[in-house]
This record gives C-alpha cells, sequence and structure tokens, in this order.
C-alpha cells in the first residue's frame, strides 16, 4: 500500500509539473507573439484581430495548465484525504 502511495504522490507531482509548464510555455510564447504584433502596431497595420487572438490563446494555455493541476490536486486527495 505504501508503494502505491509513493507512486500516486509521484504521478501528482508529474501531472502538477507538467500544467506548470504548459502555462509557462504558453505564457512566453504570447509574449513575443504580442511583441511582433505590437510591432506590427507600430508601423500602423491593424492588428485588432492578432490582439484577440492572441488573448485566446493565452487564456486556452492557462485553462489547460489548470486543468492539469487539477488532476494533481484530486490525486493528492486521493493519496491523503482531510477536511483542510
Amino acid at each position: 500500500m505504501e508503494q502505491l502511495v509513493s507512486i500516486l504522490n509521484l504521478l501528482a507531482n508529474g501531472v502538477a509539473l507538467i500544467g506548470g509548464a504548459i502555462m509557462m510555455v504558453g505564457v512566453v510564447v504570447c509574449f513575443f507573439r504580442l511583441a511582433c504584433v505590437e510591432l506590427a502596431a507600430l508601423r500602423k497595420v491593424d492588428v485588432e484581430h492578432d490582439r484577440l487572438t492572441l488573448r485566446h490563446h493565452l487564456g486556452y494555455s492557462i485553462l489547460l495548465g489548470l486543468e492539469f493541476l487539477i488532476v494533481a490536486d484530486v490525486l493528492r486527495t486521493i493519496i491523503h484525504p482531510g477536511w483542510e
């Protein structure tokens, strides 16, 4: 039983790490895309649609990462149930 708990704990940590990595990669990619979009805006190009698309991509990566973090929390709750 103790081996199963350690495996589930390791799995929960791995899933949480993946969730954090997804969010960080999404933020970094969106930051560079934002820089490109704003440079285009300085050249008087219409970038309203690009900004909206960028916001959607950032929101998608944040939500996907949070879903992984929720799975990790569920696994941890299975391992150590409590009222806290």
